[in-house]
């Protein structure tokens, strides 16, 4: 993640922000409904700018090393997945 910080100036100080993709995975880290709300906005917002693969990796090894949290699921419902598919 923190490699892959966006730098920009904003009044003349140097600004570091997490790129759309890092906000969107700590977003499905999160736990409140309001978090999953916030990553799919990004996700609509963004659409193809997004690095999807990388999206998927990250959240792959998430899900391997948390497996008590549902990784998968929740990022499955930020894009836009049935999740009462099977």
């Amino acid at each position: 993640m923190i490699a892959r910080v966006l730098r920009g100036t904003l009044r003349g100080q140097e600004l570091r922000v997490v790129s759309p993709e890092d906000f969107v995975i700590l977003k499905v880290l999160a736990t409140r409904a309001r978090d999953l709300e916030d990553a799919r906005s990004v996700v609509e917002k963004q659409g193809a700018r997004l690095d999807q693969s990388l999206l998927e990796a990250e959240i792959a090894l998430l899900a391997d090393e948390l497996a008590d949290h549902d990784i998968r699921g929740r990022f499955g419902i930020v894009m836009g997945e049935d999740p009462d598919r099977g």
